[in-house]
């Protein structure tokens, strides 16, 4: 059952500014969301078949389930809401217990268009069954309407799993596919997009900015486009550096299928320290009309590598020596000749215990 209605005005909370505009309720009985146990719970559960955390068909009977939620609309009290609204809903799912936090805020909108298409989206879901917590937002700012003067959208997704310190991850936009990452479209000519991507192993991040357009008059057809777009990618253990830039540019033009075009492309990659290399590749393409013949130059530039393979990550990190009822501790010297004990080493007690700190995770899970 979920029952929702809006005020006739909104009730003023305190001096604050903002006031309550709606409320509505949740409730739940042998019933659960019907989630995949391999399901993302934002792209996947929350935005098909249609988005939402209430639909009917998100969720399915389950004996012993039960589910209880609140939410309330809140927005500026001076202009009905106009300069900030937002809706949220709070939905507790047991056992478990999955605990779900849904968002919808608007910016200088109408607060009718909450339900429409909102400024920004989120869901924050805590899963306790399966020991995650993950957080989905969506956000996309047009002006006008139309987006005709300029066009942002993007998405952000977090998630961390509560019983493997080294399985999370933070994504501000995706590398692929491009539909995911971070894009504006300035007056409906100039487009750019970026993505950055956070995880125990690496950070991913990249961007694109460019512009294409094409032309159609009569028997003339006429096309023009440039674009930059660089990638980075830097992995902890070990420490290693890739990076990427690529330039591309072309002009053409055609009358009754005969024409001349001329294009550029440059790429320049780097991979640091180990191995060392330095790439540098460039294009230049000329087009000419039939019957004469096209012309594509191509350099090459080459830094690199050096054929030796990289040196293997030491595991372990440091040894020390540890006394748990006073806190002391010695350090221990890694590496040395085996033998009889050096002449610093420390003096422990009895009852003192090694501590050793591994450099990478040492778990097996099998």
């Amino acid at each position: 059952i979920h029952l929702g209605t809006e005020l006739p005005a909104g009730i003023p909370l305190w001096s604050t500014g903002l006031a309550l505009y709606g409320i509505e309720g949740l409730f739940a009985l042998h019933m659960e969301p019907d989630r995949a146990p391999d399901q993302e719970w934002y792209e996947g559960w929350y935005k098909a078949p249609t988005i939402g955390a209430t639909d009917l068909r998100k969720w399915t009977d389950r004996e012993g389930s039960m589910a209880i939620g609140a939410g309330v609309t809140l927005g500026t009290l001076a202009d009905n809401g106009f300069t900030f609204n937002a809706k949220t809903l709070l939905v507790i799912v047991l056992p478990g217990p999955i605990v779900m936090i849904e968002g919808k805020a608007n910016i200088l909108r109408e607060r009718a268009k909450l339900a429409d298409d909102p400024t920004f989206r989120a869901l924050a879901v805590i899963d306790k069954r399966s020991d995650t917590f993950e957080v989905g937002l969506d956000a996309r700012y047009r002006q006008p309407a139309g987006g005709e003067l300029i066009d942002i959208r993007g998405s952000a997704e977090a998630y961390f799993s509560l019983s493997d310190g080294a399985a999370w991850h933070l994504y501000l936009g995706e590398k692929e596919p491009r539909e995911k990452r971070i894009r504006a479209h300035v007056l409906s000519l100039v487009e750019a997009n970026s993505y950055f991507m956070l995880d125990a192993q690496r950070l991913q991040m990249g961007a694109w900015a460019g512009w294409a357009k094409r032309w159609k008059f009569g028997p003339l057809r006429v096309v023009l486009e440039a674009w930059l777009e660089g990638d980075a990618v830097v992995s902890w253990r070990p420490v290693h550096f890739h990076g990427e830039v690529r330039l591309h540019g072309k002009a053409e033009l055609k009358v009754y299928g005969f024409g001349a075009s001329l294009s550029v492309d440059a790429r320049i990659a780097a991979d640091v320290f180990d191995p060392f290399h330095l790439l540098g590749e460039f294009t230049v393409g000329i087009g000419l009309p039939w019957p004469l013949p096209d012309f594509d130059v191509d350099i090459s530039l080459e830094w690199g590598p050096t054929p030796t393979w990289p040196p293997l990550p030491v595991p372990l990190k440091e040894i020390a020596v540890e006394h748990f009822k006073s806190t002391a501790t010695w350090p221990v010297a890694i590496g040395g000749d085996v033998g009889g004990p050096p002449d610093d080493a420390p003096v422990v007690p009895l009852d003192a215990r090694p501590h050793i700190t591994f450099a990478r995770p040492v778990h097996d899970d099998a």
